[in-house]
């Protein structure tokens, strides 16, 4: 058995905010904020960030997904500045040949 505690987001939908998956070394009187259920499913992988939310009438547990945050195209390095820096001359040197042959 596993113990939860959720927030409150709509009838029906509420985010879990806390898990104990040792929930007799909680005391009862914090036992009655939450509930619990008999197991906790694993998110899917790549998918984006997992957000674990349970419906605490029928104890229906479910994950929605964030998308994950894109990576910086150049790294904030030295180096990364360089190459930004090539990248873009390259482009400023095609768009002059490309505006110079028209």
């Amino acid at each position: 058995m596993v113990y939860i505690e959720y927030e409150l987001l709509e009838p029906n939908k509420c985010r879990v905010i806390f898990q104990m998956f040792k929930p007799e070394r909680l005391s009862e009187e914090r036992k009655k904020s939450g509930i619990m259920i008999d197991s906790i499913p694993a998110p899917e992988e790549g998918r984006g960030v997992p957000s674990l939310f349970v419906n605490p009438e029928t104890k229906e547990l479910w994950y929605e997904y964030e998308p994950l945050p894109e990576p910086p195209l150049y790294l904030p390095t030295r180096e990364g500045q360089m190459q930004k820096e090539i990248d873009d001359l390259k482009l400023l040197i095609a768009e002059l040949i490309a505006g110079g042959a028209a």
